[in-house]
């Protein structure tokens, strides 16, 4: 349900990105976006690679940064080919990146994110409400069998590296785990509290949820030096743990918690860390292998977390806020969690950006609209100034740049409306008259002339005068 309503705001404040980007630079390719705060990270990996290399998905694109978040570049995916929701890096090529989509997909590149090839042959249908592919890991000792979760469908299984799926145990399944020391040792949970165990790589599956809540699982982590050793996340159970190997499990910690994410370092299992979900997401930390758990001051509410293997001390969390305000982006802590730091593009306001533009005469320039107005880049979206000018102050929807003539901006607030400037933002002039009483969610204008714009609300609008005047345009269909 949450990740439902996230992705419809994902959705809103997206929207005009791919509209205007189509519309305004003529090839989508060329729009490289940067990771801002307002991103709500749904997946993180770090570059078993590459020291300071990791990517992360928001449902707007991939992101990747190969200086520890200092810059963020888009992948260039977008929405169009599916919201991104999950990823995986190939532990033995460097450079392979698959990627899992809320309707179902899975794609793959083989340059770091440069292309993608779409590698779905074989997979079942996804949705928004069950959140498509959710999970997708690679064995670590053979690259070419790679398994992804579908809480729709169940557990899928490609043994020549995604060109072909089939679905090896069907069911409403969430969480997957890989036993790093023995990987034909799988451990899936689901709803209702579904816990199985299969010891051939999917084969042949037995129960192991003895013990455990009717609940369903959320997260696992195997102890990389004990195998037998298991930690299972639920959602309204708290933490369980199994020293059997699934034989048995009795609480951990955290009754009736939901825990979003527990992980455990890859070289040191003695140290770990998990996100216990409230009314604000908190951070634990255990250092004596989940005996003892310490919380965390991360400053800003966590999501999801990802440990940086080549660098013991480096850990990497995803935030987000449930309040009307939601905090998002990403933060690190390179000494285990005692101090953070935020990372997203610099000089950028602590709230959603609802709408990016460029412009399309100089290189590297970007205009973001904000709760907190208009800001603008000239370095590509590194750095940021205040850009609104005289516009009210009030929360800016939407931004677009006439391509023709770049001085010419057209910006949209929900609270008093579409606004126009001809001198690159530094006066605004109300154009709105004729425009519809709903709030509008895209507009775009046309490439070769700045008066000349299209705005819907759920019904479609036009003008021939740069906003002096609207006119509803009714929408005909053939069958």
């Amino acid at each position: 349900m949450i990740d439902s309503i996230l992705l419809r705001f994902a959705i809103i404040f997206n929207l005009f990105l791919i509209v205007s980007a189509a519309l305004l630079a003529g090839n989508v390719n060329v729009w490289r976006r940067t990771l801002g705060y307002n991103e709500v990270v749904q997946s993180i990996v770090v570059d078993p690679h590459q020291s300071g290399s990791l990517y992360c998905c928001s449902y707007a694109d991939v992101f990747h940064t190969t200086d520890d978040g200092e810059t963020w570049f888009s992948c260039g995916l977008g929405t169009e080919r599916g919201y991104p929701k999950s990823l995986a890096i190939d532990p033995v090529a460097q450079g392979v990146v698959y990627v899992g989509t809320v309707d179902g997909k899975i794609l793959k590149s083989r340059d770091a994110g440069e292309s993608w090839t779409e590698m779905s042959v074989g997979l079942g249908s996804g949705s928004w409400e069950d959140g498509g592919i959710v999970q997708i890991e690679i064995l670590p000792t053979d690259n070419q069998t790679i398994l992804a979760v579908s809480p729709r469908n169940g557990l899928y299984k490609s043994t020549n590296a995604g060109q072909i799926w089939r679905l090896i145990r069907a069911g409403s399944l969430s969480s997957l785990a890989i036993d790093p020391k023995n990987p034909a040792i799988l451990i899936v949970g689901g709803e209702q509290g579904i816990l199985l165990k299969s010891t051939d790589c999917g084969a042949t599956w037995r129960d192991a949820a003895e013990g455990m809540p009717r609940d369903k699982v959320l997260d696992f982590a195997i102890d990389p030096s004990d195998s037998e050793s298991i930690f299972a996340a639920t959602q309204g159970g708290g933490l369980y743990q199994t020293t059997n190997g699934g034989g048995s499990w009795s609480l951990n910690k955290f009754p009736g918690a939901w825990i979003l994410s527990v992980v455990i370092h890859p070289l040191e299992p003695h140290n770990m860390f998990l996100v216990y979900s409230t009314v604000a997401q908190l951070v634990y930390r255990s250092v004596d292998h989940g005996k003892n758990w310490v919380r965390l001051n991360t400053g800003y509410p966590g999501r999801l977390l990802a440990l940086d293997p080549l660098r013991p001390h480096h850990v990497y969390l995803g935030l987000m806020d449930r309040s009307p305000r939601l905090e998002a982006g990403l933060s690190l802590s390179t000494n285990d969690g005692d101090s953070w730091t935020r990372l997203a593009s610099r000089g950028l306001p602590d709230d959603w950006i609802s709408g990016l533009a460029l412009d399309p005469s100089s290189k590297g320039v970007l205009y973001a609209a904000t709760y907190s107005g208009i800001y603008k880049s000239l370095d590509g979206g590194r750095t940021w100034r205040a850009n609104s000018g005289d516009l009210p102050a009030s929360p800016v929807d939407g931004i677009a740049v006439a391509k023709s003539n770049p001085s010419v901006i057209y910006a949209y607030e929900s609270n008093s409306g579409m606004y126009r400037s001809q001198n690159g933002g530094v006066n605004w002039v109300l154009r709105d008259s004729g425009l519809g009483d709903q709030p509008v969610r895209t507009f775009a204008i046309d490439p070769t002339n700045p008066d000349i714009v299209w705005a819907s609300d759920g019904l479609l609008y036009y003008t021939h005068d740069g906003g002096v005047t609207w006119a509803e345009k009714p929408i005909s269909y053939s069958m």
